[in-house]
């Protein structure tokens, strides 16, 4: 019995597929060696947002300036209404940023990921996206710890570990 008689109808062999051509040099990639993501073909027609205010938004955001987003984006009350839904999630986290205000925040997240994702806005999808997008990361907003109390920390590691060994090695000789 060979490879060929158990393989399954209609799927390739080893033996039937193309060499694999090595790209010329490692790390670059050419168009007769297309990346991974370059070989999927995408089966949905996605349009991208296209807006005016995108440059700014971004030229803002490198600069840590949410507030300033939040009043490009919105700047009468109720024209974020308006926005579409990927701006949207933009001023949503920009608000969540720049205001104490977490409640608005989350819940302009919410809906605009089910808007996105064409659910409703009672759904889990929904609700656990757009709180995930919004969420604030403390840690990083905390300062790291003085060089003594890092100090103490190491010292009493060592002491500690120090004195483990030391009735280890004598209750064994």
């Amino acid at each position: 019995m060979s490879v060929h008689d158990s393989a399954p109808a209609g799927l390739p062999l080893p033996s039937d597929l193309p060499p694999a051509t090595p790209p010329a040099r490692p790390g670059v990639f050419s168009m007769k060696n297309p990346t991974p993501a370059e070989q999927i073909k995408s089966t949905v027609d996605v349009k991208p947002v296209v807006d005016d205010r995108l440059a700014s938004i971004e030229r803002l955001v490198g600069r840590n300036q949410w507030a300033d987003v939040c009043a490009l984006l919105a700047p009468e009350p109720g024209s974020a209404e308006r926005l579409p839904p990927a701006l949207a999630l933009v001023y949503a986290v920009a608000l969540k940023e720049s205001s104490p205000d977490v409640r608005d925040a989350d819940r302009r997240a919410i809906g605009a990921v089910a808007d996105l994702l064409g659910i409703t806005r009672e759904s889990p999808l929904a609700l656990v996206l757009g709180k995930r997008l919004t969420r604030r990361r403390n840690w990083a907003e905390t300062p790291a710890p003085s060089k003594t109390v890092s100090t103490v920390v190491v010292l009493g590691g060592l002491a500690i570990g120090t004195i483990i060994g030391w009735l280890v090695t004598y209750w064994m000789f």
